[in-house]
């Protein structure tokens, strides 16, 4: 009839040779690809113990407020700078040691709650974490986040039978008094949550 059999003027398909190689090749690379897939799976599974966090309340009684210092630089020294923090969130009615454990439940960071029960704040001190950690950004920031959920939870628990119940949670930080003062003066409306000063708390004749 004079009309091609092909737009194109021959004939184009694929043989089934090449099919058969196409999908060998095709199913190649996704075993390929499963297996990596698995590989990195297994590997996050087996790291992810590393990643297992729990948060703890310390009796005051724990042994662990008195001997916190070995993994510290502050906040728990038997005798010095800190040692008013340790001595007060043992003795103070106000305080509470906080702490999160790994899954070996070995302490790996600490800080202590201050409530004020007459104008119904708390404040959480500022959280000291192993060094161990240092920037693995991943694992400190779940660290951080079971800190905060034992802090809200304690309060929580605080506030069933609490006269004036908290309303306010802010966390603590370092003393800059020249920091803090510029802030004030910046920000006059701003209240200030104030926490304890732990030098009342200190030995006689330790640091400040």
């Amino acid at each position: 009839m004079g009309v091609p059999d092909y737009i194109v003027g021959k004939h184009i398909g694929q043989n089934r040779t090449q099919a058969y190689r196409e999908y060998f090749e095709l199913t190649g690379m996704m075993r390929d690809e499963i297996l990596k897939n698995a590989e990195e799976i297994m590997e996050s599974q087996v790291d992810v113990s590393n990643k297992i966090f729990t948060y703890d309340t310390l009796a005051k009684s724990d042994i662990a407020n008195f001997s916190i210092g070995f993994m510290t630089s502050c906040c728990a020294r038997l005798y010095g700078a800190g040692s008013g923090a340790m001595r007060g969130s043992i003795i103070s009615k106000d305080m509470q040691p906080l702490v999160v454990k790994n899954d070996k439940d070995e302490i790996v960071a600490y800080s202590i709650l201050y409530i004020n029960r007459e104008q119904g704040y708390a404040v959480l001190n500022n959280i000291e974490v192993s060094r161990k950690y240092d920037g693995k950004k991943e694992e400190l920031k779940i660290i951080y986040e079971k800190m905060k959920r034992c802090a809200v939870e304690n309060i929580e628990e605080y506030n069933k039978s609490a006269k004036v119940p908290v309303t306010k949670i802010n966390s603590g930080t370092s003393p800059n008094w020249t920091a803090v003062n510029e802030y004030i003066r910046a920000n006059p409306q701003s209240s200030i949550l104030q926490a304890p000063d732990f030098d009342n708390f200190k030995y006689a004749g330790s640091g400040s």
